[in-house]
């Protein structure tokens, strides 16, 4: 279903999104589809009522879900960028994650996994195939030898979304 469905879907509306010429319809277009797609996700809703039920409801189950989708949505939103302004993935990468090394230093163990558990809920059956074929319908707009390369680190990008959300409910909370 994924394959027929969400697949042609997202590559359909990637190759709307780059042809836009429009850096903040991009980003807002980018993150409101990263957003709903992870909503939607099976394994996230279910993350969400454990972490629920293992927290004694202090934390909500809409808590995780709105946090972690509005991850992955800021990171869709700046993958696409990424892709439309040819930055390199590496460069992106060690910023996130130079960024998640600090903010790991400072919250609980149990904030630490439950950002961790957060990240792999959040590429199931839904979002990933999503994420890709809007990644490579961008940059099959922009072309290059790298189209198939941008959309595979479009999830990688994603899932960094999730660990840097549930790090700073930690400090909310």
């Amino acid at each position: 279903g994924a394959e027929l469905g969400v697949g042609p879907i997202g590559n359909y509306m990637g190759k709307d999104v780059a042809e836009s010429n429009s850096t903040i319809y991009v980003a807002i277009l980018g993150f409101i589809l990263g957003f709903l797609i992870t909503i939607a996700e099976p394994d996230l809703q279910i993350l969400a009522s454990e972490i629920m039920s293992a927290s004694g409801g202090i934390i909500t189950s809409s808590m995780i879900l709105i946090f972690v989708s509005i991850g992955v949505g800021l990171m869709v939103a700046v993958g696409l960028l990424r892709i439309l302004y040819g930055k390199p993935l590496n460069k992106v990468f060690s910023l996130f994650y130079l960024l998640i090394l600090f903010l790991g230093f400072t919250i609980s163990e149990e904030f630490l996994a439950m950002s961790v558990d957060a990240s792999g809920a959040t590429t199931g059956a839904m979002t990933t195939p999503f994420i890709l074929a809007l990644g490579y319908g961008v940059s099959q707009l922009k072309g290059g030898k790298n189209a198939e390369e941008d959309s595979f680190g479009m999830v990688g990008l994603a899932s960094v979304g999730p660990i840097f959300m549930v790090m700073i409910l930690s400090k909310v909370l």
